[in-house]
């Protein structure tokens, strides 16, 4: 009996262990779901980088309590779809955080839940090998430096871009024929974000692509399993004032290193900031002339590296895959950028506003010591004592009193001195 229930406790448990498997994929902590296969099978790519997932009907896209189980939906080109009864739920699933790939003929779920974002308009384009350019420099970082390549169309009836809102990415452009014109860069692949969470479409399948477009397809599949760490990274980046200047997705296994580069044209700030789902990873930026300027290494995502007046030239930036639970480990990193507010020294600005307040009190002192001078009352004049006390007083605004009239020398008494005078001396001897 005990051995019986032991049985069935490691059945149990086995079993669960498989289940989590199947939708959590290996070590990423996420959830996938994927549409049957159809003309199109993002399966193949999956299973190339032991993604684990969970295939789910199309009708369960309508069933939130089926979607609302999982991080990423893969959406096959398959017949027969229609995405009226799944709009609102898909819409929502994005809306709250949740990342869909959906590629042509699943734009009837992307036109239903999202019609302001991409206008799709003639419906019937032609087998054809596209040119194609690359305008995310993201993707030209994954693949190499390549900026162009061509896509294969492979079945008739694909579904053409016709334009799409300013709130899209374009990815990638290709010159395409359909209807009997030409449609030079016509958006060929896309992405948009919505609410919390993010959508990545494209016009054709990818099943039928090699070479460096199969690489392409690794990157793309990577989009919406870094959604959600991208979006922390654009909130932080935004906050605090920085523009972004480029969005990297990629992945790493373990003790490996990723090399990147950013141009600068003009001092400014920089930030780097990596986030993803838990591993430890490290991110490095190396000044122009080769040197370190910052580390950080963390199992405690995201980590960013602050470049306060970045001098001009090319700076490096790396990631290495310190402990990663398994191969193809995914990331998001991106570079932002704003005027500049330091120096490449790392000067803090703190340290640069408070030499600015005591520039700023210097200058109000000396200003107020030259409006006190100014305003400081003349001394009295000074005059020599004899003039000063011989000069009579005269009250102001009246004229000067008129002198006396001259009397002449004292009189005398006649007959003689004045009774108390002396008597006169005695003549002298004759």
């Amino acid at each position: 009996m005990r051995k019986i229930s032991l049985l069935v406790l490691i059945s149990i448990v086995i079993s669960a262990l498989a289940s989590f498997s199947m939708g959590n994929a290996q070590g990423l902590g996420l959830d996938i779901a994927v549409t049957p296969e159809g003309y199109d099978h993002m399966q193949s790519l999956l299973d190339e980088w032991n993604y684990q997932y969970t295939v789910i009907p199309k009708v369960d896209l309508a069933d939130s309590g089926v979607t609302n189980q999982y991080d990423v939906i893969f959406i096959n080109c398959a017949g027969g779809l229609s995405g009226d009864n799944a709009a609102n739920n898909l819409k929502n699933f994005v809306n709250n955080g949740g990342a869909i790939y959906a590629s042509d003929w699943a734009y009837v779920f992307i036109e239903a839940a999202f019609p302001t974002y991409v206008d799709f308009g003639y419906k019937d384009g032609p087998v054809q090998t596209a040119d194609a350019t690359i305008k995310d420099v993201g993707l030209i970082d994954y693949l190499a430096g390549e900026e162009t390549l061509s896509f294969y169309y492979d079945l008739g009836g694909w579904i053409p871009i016709e334009s799409v809102s300013s709130d899209v990415e374009v990815l990638a452009e290709a010159d395409v024929e359909y209807g009997g014109s030409s449609y030079p860069h016509m958006p060929a692949v896309v992405r948009f974000s919505h609410g919390s969470g993010s959508v990545v479409y494209t016009t054709f399948h990818e099943a039928a692509q090699g070479g460096k477009v199969k690489m392409m397809m690794q990157y793309l599949m990577l989009n919406p399993l870094t959604s959600g760490a991208a979006h922390q990274i654009r909130q932080n980046l935004e906050s605090g004032g920085y523009e972004i200047e480029k969005d990297n997705r990629g992945e790493i296994n373990q003790g490996e290193t990723v090399d990147y580069t950013i141009v600068l044209n003009t001092s400014m700030d920089l930030i780097f900031e990596m986030n993803w789902g838990g591993s430890e990873l490290q991110l490095s930026v190396y000044r122009p002339d080769g040197s370190l300027y910052g580390q950080q290494s963390s199992s405690n995502p995201p980590v960013s590296v602050v470049v306060n007046g970045a001098e001009k030239g090319t700076w490096k930036y790396k990631v290495t895959g310190v402990n990663v639970p398994s191969e193809h480990y995914p990331y998001a990193l991106m570079v932002g950028s704003k005027d500049s507010s330091g120096t490449g020294d790392g000067i803090p600005v703190w340290v640069l506003a408070l030499i600015g307040v005591v520039i700023a009190v210097v200058i109000v002192v000396a200003v107020m010591l030259v409006v006190i001078k100014r305003k400081k009352p003349p001394a009295a004049p000074q005059y020599p004592p004899q003039q000063y006390y011989q000069q009579p007083y005269q009250p102001q605004g009246q004229p000067p009193p008129t002198p006396a009239p001259s009397q002449g020398p004292p009189p005398s008494h006649p007959g003689g001195p004045p009774p108390d005078s002396p008597p006169p001396p005695p003549p002298p001897p004759p």
